[in-house]
């Protein structure tokens, strides 16, 4: 087998993989779209309990530290880590306003750095993922101006828009490697 047939060997198959992919996002995000209220509760829930868990090992693992002051800053850690794991599971709605902050910056960071990654792979569907980049930019602008306002919904219907769209660039840039492969 030659090298040339080797590669387009390699683009088609991994081409169906990456729109498998890319299909298999987008329908998680359509899933989240139809349900934002259980996700959004469901993932500050999930939240609380990972924060709690945190801490408890974190202070548990304390003692491993070089210096008393390490020690004590490391249970201090632990101890904010569990309390602020209370906090989320006691008021959700709270800990959803938060997250849904945490997500605009995230989703605008995300924006960024797809775009700056979209131009040097413009041949190879960069377009798709510059597409996905623009989305991340608007949601994030969105969530900010809406804020503290969007938070349950938001979340779970932005989320979903956000797999939606990556999961569909996804797809695209499948479908352009197995183009490459033909």
């Amino acid at each position: 087998m030659d090298e040339a047939t080797a590669v387009k060997s390699a683009l088609a198959s991994g081409g169906g993989k990456i729109r498998t992919l890319g299909a298999i996002l987008s329908v998680i995000g359509i899933v989240f779209i139809v349900m934002p209220e259980a996700l959004g509760l469901g993932v500050s829930g999930l939240l609380g309990v990972l924060l709690i868990l945190l801490g408890l090992f974190r202070g548990a693992f304390a003692w491993v530290a070089t210096s008393w002051g390490s020690v004590l800053l490391r249970y201090a850690i632990a101890v904010l880590a569990v309390a602020a794991g209370i906090v989320v599971l006691s008021d959700p709605a709270r800990g959803l306003e938060v997250l849904t902050m945490i997500l605009a910056i995230y989703l605008f960071l995300d924006g960024i750095c797809q775009l700056a990654l979209a131009l040097p792979l413009r041949p190879f569907g960069g377009m798709w993922i510059m597409l996905s980049g623009v989305v991340s930019i608007v949601l994030a602008i969105m969530i900010w101006r809406q804020w503290p306002a969007s938070g349950e919904s938001a979340l779970g219907i932005l989320i979903g828009v956000k797999l939606l769209v990556d999961g569909l660039a996804i797809f695209g840039v499948g479908g352009t490697a197995k183009a490459m492969a033909n």
